[in-house]
């Protein structure tokens, strides 16, 4: 369990690109600063994705940065606090 204090999972470099799905189970005691779910991030600020809260809220926040400088995101219902939220998001 991932306790929100420096955590990370660190997952072996592959390509990003075509269909897409990711599946996490998320519980919140407190909501933080862009607290971050998912992040494959290039460091080049291109191709970056990130499945977060947004600012210090419980809105759930799902974006793409791609390499023609345009975010495509979702922000959708929010989160509850102290309590296990699943979430499966798919791409194209």
């Amino acid at each position: 369990v991932l306790d929100g204090n420096d955590d990370y999972a660190d997952i072996d470099d592959f390509e990003f690109g075509g269909a897409v799905a990711f599946e996490v189970y998320v519980k919140y005691d407190t909501f933080k600063h862009q607290s971050r779910i998912l992040a494959f991030d290039s460091g080049l600020e291109s191709d970056d994705v990130y499945l977060r809260n947004e600012d210090f809220t419980s809105v759930i926040d799902w974006q793409v940065y791609t390499q023609e400088d345009s975010w495509k995101g979702l922000r959708t219902s929010n989160f509850d606090s102290a309590t296990w939220t699943h979430v499966i998001i798919t791409a194209k």
